[in-house]
């Protein structure tokens, strides 16, 4: 069996890419932004929804970054759960008042690449591409780069810098169930009329710190980021005999850690799987109090080296 070139394959991961900013591009042009817009506290029951789902996507380095090669390509599928809330977790809109669909799935699964660069550090690529689950549809592109800055017999530190831009499309203000029950006050408690088509628009910039312990193809691992999110909620959807396309916005910083374990199952394929936490502020009323709601989810990667 022959593989192809790694500059063949870093051109097709290229070509993905372009075509999901490109339609990214178009996806937060001008023409979709309405004119009423509000500025929410990154600590609203919406701000919190937003972080949440955004937080979902954190393009986490499954270890300390380690020895490369220049040229080197390492291909890897990313699978991660998707904790589903409860419907007081689910009461944002409105300012915590309204129901809103946000389990609309079960798990998140995401292509990567990464190629060595030359001094050990490599950059990488991750690629959500626009396929329909559970209502909704996601479109998303994360690139990193990283590399060790220290090394010892027992452990080794790196640094990663990684953006992400992206989206989710989904009948999330007004979902189809809740429009069939029609007048029920109860199931459908704002008088949704139509099923939405809303999105979450995602962008953030992190930096991370992680350490690995190697223990020789077992290598225990910790990280911890510091993350600034700048996301927005387009809202299209007729409720109450009105249609609402109000554009919610929302930025802030955030905390992350993470904890895991890479293995090496051969010379080429690796295994790591790990546990993701971040804090999360949120003001739930009728309290007036900031509290904590984080989101804790595990996650795993296969990869496998080309070269």
């Amino acid at each position: 069996m022959s593989i192809a070139a790694p500059g063949t394959v870093v051109g097709i991961v290229a070509t993905v890419a372009l075509t999901a900013l490109s339609g990214l591009t178009a996806a937060v042009s001008p023409d979709d932004l309405h004119a009423q817009t509000s500025e929410l506290a990154f600590d609203r029951p919406e701000s919190w929804g937003m972080k949440f789902g955004t937080s979902l996507a954190m393009f986490t380095g499954f270890g300390a970054p380690g020895a490369t090669e220049p040229g080197s390509l390492e291909l890897g599928l990313e699978v991660a759960h998707v904790p589903q809330v409860s419907d007081e977790q689910r009461r944002v809109g409105f300012n915590g008042n309204k129901l809103e669909d946000m389990n609309k799935s079960r798990f998140f699964a995401r292509l990567r690449a990464q190629l060595g660069i030359g001094g050990d550090w490599a950059v990488s690529l991750g690629v959500v591409p626009p396929v329909e689950l559970g209502g909704a549809t996601p479109l998303m592109v994360s690139a990193a780069v990283g590399g060790p800055v220290a090394t010892t017999e027992s452990a080794r530190i790196g640094l990663r810098g990684y953006g992400h831009l992206g989206r989710i499309d989904g009948d999330i203000t007004c979902d189809a169930e809740t429009v069939a029950a029609g007048v029920d006050p109860v199931r459908n408690e704002f008088n949704c009329q139509a099923i939405s088509d809303d999105r979450l628009t995602q962008r953030y910039v992190g930096a991370e710190v992680s350490a690995a312990f190697p223990q020789g193809d077992w290598e225990p691992y910790v990280g911890v980021a510091i993350n600034y999110l700048d996301t927005s909620f387009q809202v299209d959807a007729m409720f109450a005999n009105t249609t609402s396309r109000e554009l919610l916005e929302t930025n802030g910083v955030t905390f992350s850690g993470t904890a895991g374990v890479s293995v090496a199952v051969s010379e080429a394929v690796r295994l790591a799987a790990e546990a993701f936490y971040t804090p999360l502020s949120v003001v739930r009323p009728p309290s007036t109090d900031s509290g904590r709601d984080g989101l804790f989810n595990l996650r795993a990667m296969v990869s496998y080296q080309v070269r």
